[in-house]
């Protein structure tokens, strides 16, 4: 365990946690509703954690030394909490209890919330689906998270653009809900939309360009 510096328990404690909690918390939904979890997709977690429990635990870590955090090579805290929440959620999903137990449930076929019997191969992967494909689906999904958040790196000089994206991360998708929440009006939003997907080509030609010199 890492000694905690005098900086980063400053920082964390001016933090505005009144803000980024709920964001936090919503990403952290978003990505647990996205797996299986003891069978089911988007189902309850081992021992009943729940997206704000990842959330404590994440933050929990960096306070205690757990999971460092250096603010001179990562100024945002945003970000890193972000990280610290994905190696949560896959610790949990790669978990003994949850690869080897299923919910009642689902195991049972009893009616769901909608009155409907859940069948197991209803609730749970393909058959199919052998350590392969799952293996390829997680690295599918590493790289578009890292794709995300290299592109969210590139536009540091645009706090607003980031802002944009962040929200998207946190499942926040309509127009409206976006603007409502940064506190813009939409119009501003719209102009702020166009940038965004600007900076967006510029920086797929960049990666498209670097590829094709590693395949030279």
């Amino acid at each position: 365990m890492a000694e905690v510096s005098d900086e980063v328990l400053n920082l964390m404690a001016s933090h505005p946690w009144d803000e980024s909690i709920p964001r936090l918390t919503r990403y952290a939904f978003r990505k647990m509703r996205k797996l299986f979890w003891q069978g089911i997709l988007g189902g309850p977690a081992p021992s009943g954690i729940e997206a704000k429990d990842i959330v404590h635990i994440s933050i929990e870590k960096i306070l205690n030394g757990d999971r460092a955090w250096d603010p001179r090579s990562q100024e945002n805290l945003f970000k890193h909490l972000i990280s610290v929440i994905d190696s949560e959620v896959s610790h949990l999903i790669d978990g003994w209890e949850n690869r080897h137990f299923f919910r009642e449930a689902v195991l049972s076929g009893r009616p769901n919330s909608d009155g409907k019997t859940a069948e197991f191969w209803d609730n749970v992967s393909c058959p199919n689906s052998g350590p392969e494909e799952i293996v390829l689906a997680r690295e599918q999904e590493r790289l578009s998270e890292d794709f995300f958040w290299k592109f969210y790196e590139f536009i540091a000089d645009a706090p607003l653009l980031q802002t944009i994206l962040e929200r998207l991360a946190e499942g926040i998708e309509k127009r409206a809900d976006i603007a409502e929440s940064m506190g813009i009006k939409a119009k501003e939003f719209d102009n702020l939309k166009k940038q965004l997907q600007r900076r967006l080509k510029s920086f797929q030609e960049i990666k498209n360009g670097e590829a094709n010199n590693d395949k030279a």
